[in-house]
């Protein structure tokens, strides 16, 4: 079977294939566009296609402003993850726990008014991104608040303290039907509650929300699930849950609403309430609407400050903060030693730490490697920490956990 095109058989036999008058003459009827009609092409094609990637190699006027890099971290707040660069200066290994805390306390991690703004606006949307976890690393987030603040520094919770100091490389990946379903179902909530108050507000206005630092809290951080506004009210923050263990129940069955005086409301010391106080008050807004969203029914309430709980409970956190997360983050100083007795923090006494420095871990015998392990709570456990992979851990379990040999 032959597959030469008829043009290259012409070829071969030594004949020429010679172009009609018609063919060169609508070649030659083409002329060049003018200037005008080029930049309408690219105004026309900023306007509908502005980051079209043709706009790039126009490095005149506007169509290329989209192509720029952009020096993302030249404006944010520090990053809190990498103070633990200074683990490799040997010296912290001999430092007692005054000491580190004497360190911690020299370490400026202020946060200006601006770098919050710029964080907050860059991060919308990109709960997930690598670029907006990496300044939740070291922070105590409105997620992890209420766990904090009933968090006994006397006796550490390591894996709270790593929850909190984990940067995103070590943490294990997270993925449940819960967290699924709230993922899928979060628009439809976000839709169904605008519609539900917007009729309600003068020039009520729904936008997303980026990473909130407050200037006078940066070892704080909040992600709301949206920033709301009308001339009625004011600002507020929302905050949606879509509960996947009640998709196939009713709105009453909630176990963290309860039913007072027939109207239900949220439960003031569950984690979702103490999750709205900290948004509130790092966001600088006087309400949260809280919206609940199931298949077949919804509950929506508006929060307030809660002053009284917030001062004692920020400041439990900014002890933690002080106390625990600083020395993690400057020199991994709990991660890195095995606790022999309950922490006295209080005292002016050398922290009691474990001084073997070829420490083995888990049931396969290995070293802390980077690979993503579990620590058992139990201060009698042996191994104390256990690489998830050899003991088929798929999900971090909420609230502490033992190994098999110290439950």
């Amino acid at each position: 079977m032959d597959f030469q095109s008829a043009l290259k058989k012409l070829k071969l036999s030594g004949n020429e294939y010679v172009h009609s008058d018609s063919e060169k003459q609508a070649v030659s009827n083409i002329s060049s566009p003018t200037q005008n009609k080029v930049i309408l092409l690219w105004d026309v094609l900023y306007q509908n296609l502005p980051k079209a990637a043709i706009l790039s190699v126009r490095t005149k006027g506007k169509f290329s402003e989209n192509f720029k890099p952009k020096s993302l971290f030249a404006n944010c707040p520090i990053d809190l993850s990498q103070l633990c660069l200074c683990s490799k200066d040997t010296s912290f290994s001999d430092l007692s726990y005054e000491q580190v805390l004497d360190k911690c306390s020299a370490t400026d991690i202020s946060v200006s008014k601006e770098e919050a703004s710029y964080l907050e606006k860059e991060t919308r949307g990109q709960s997930n991104s690598l670029f907006g976890h990496r300044y939740r690393v070291g922070r105590i987030t409105a997620t992890n608040f209420y766990r904090v603040c009933h968090t006994s520094i006397s006796q550490l919770s390591l894996t709270v303290l790593k929850t909190i100091c984990a940067s995103y490389g070590n943490k294990m990946p997270f993925y449940s039907a819960a967290r699924t379903w709230g993922t899928k179902h979060e628009h439809t909530a976000k839709m169904e509650y605008s519609a539900l108050v917007t009729s309600k507000h003068v020039n009520y206005k729904l936008v997303d929300s980026g990473l909130i630092i407050n200037e006078r809290y940066p070892q704080f951080g909040a992600s709301p699930d949206g920033m709301i506004s009308c001339d009625c009210c004011g600002d507020g923050c929302l905050e949606i849950k879509c509960p996947y263990s009640m998709k196939d129940k009713p709105i009453l069955d909630v176990p963290w609403l309860l039913l007072i005086n027939n109207k239900l409301t949220i439960d003031c010391k569950h984690t979702y309430y103490f999750q709205m106080q900290m948004q509130m008050f790092l966001s600088d807004r006087q309400y949260c609407d809280f919206y609940v969203w199931c298949p077949n029914d919804h509950h929506y309430e508006r929060l307030y400050r809660d002053n009284e709980l917030w001062q004692t409970m920020s400041n439990k956190a900014l002890e933690f903060h002080s106390k625990c997360v600083m020395p993690e983050l400057l020199c991994q100083y709990f991660s890195r030693r095995q606790v022999l007795s309950p922490i006295a923090v209080t005292n002016k006494e050398k922290m009691p730490i474990s001084t073997q420095s070829d420490r083995k871990y888990c049931i396969c015998g290995g070293d802390d490697d980077g690979r993503k392990m579990i620590m058992c709570e139990s201060e009698n456990c042996t191994k104390v920490w256990f690489c998830t992979s050899c003991i088929k851990l798929k999900h971090v379990p909420k609230g502490k956990w033992y190994c098999d040999e110290c439950k």
